[in-house]
């Protein structure tokens, strides 16, 4: 009776630690609705948290870091990589097909999917060699705060160049181009962040809705003045 007590206390201390380190949850648990299960997560231009479905959570993570982390040179970037026709193609993992939008996406190959959500890490968060810049103001012709950059950092790049991806991203009030200065910028509620090569751009959000011009919404003529106006 003594060696069961043991033994039963042995198995409820491994069953504690397995739910301390974090095993994946349940299916049902995510966004993505009952078939899919999370993973877990991991940094890269964002905090990426990863969702499976027909597959085991190691390979999701493999292709996920793949996706993000992989060197340019072993991917396939099809028609800019995002939005309605783009795609990436992984060299690594045959057949796969990756496709983004805001917020998300996933890698996909036959059933088996290796989705992903991604949430913008600001500055520092994102790891080591990132500087602070000044922040950006977009302002309505009135002189209110429109919108503005919440802590704007950047890495392998300049100050002055981080300043101007982010008056043209914002100028744009989210109706960007794929590119924007050579740049591929994704974002969520709480950020975005830009790459291009080795460099790095991030930005948190801030927005004044009160500040807004008495239409309602700052005029594009108004904005692209803001843009151009040097702070």
């Amino acid at each position: 009776m003594a060696l069961s007590r043991k033994w039963g206390s042995a198995l409820l201390v491994g069953v504690v630690l397995l739910a301390a380190l974090g095993a994946p949850s349940a299916k049902g648990d995510g966004p993505y609705g009952p078939d899919y299960r999370f993973c877990g997560a991991f940094n890269a231009d964002y905090r990426i948290q990863v969702y499976e479905s027909h597959m085991s959570c190691r390979m999701a993570m493999r292709v996920q870091k793949e996706y993000w982390l992989g060197p340019d040179e072993r991917r396939v970037v099809v028609n800019g990589g995002s939005g309605a026709a783009g795609y990436v193609l992984l060299k690594r993992f045959p057949g796969w097909k990756c496709t983004s939008g805001s917020g998300g996406g996933a890698c996909r190959k036959g059933r088996k999917v290796a989705a992903y959500q991604n949430r913008a890490i600001i500055g520092r968060g994102a790891g080591g060699g990132y500087n602070r810049c000044r922040d950006v103001v977009i302002r309505n012709s009135d002189g209110g705060v429109y919108t503005r950059t919440r802590g704007l950092f950047q890495k392998n790049a300049s100050c002055r160049l981080a300043r101007k991806l982010a008056r043209r991203y914002l100028a744009n009030d989210g109706i960007r181009p794929p590119r924007t200065l050579g740049f591929i910028c994704d974002g969520g509620s709480d950020g975005v962040a830009c790459s291009n090569g080795e460099k790095r751009v991030t930005w948190g959000y801030y927005y004044d809705r009160p500040a807004l011009d008495t239409s309602g919404v700052a005029s594009s003529a108004a904005r692209a003045r803001a843009a151009a106006t040097p702070r």
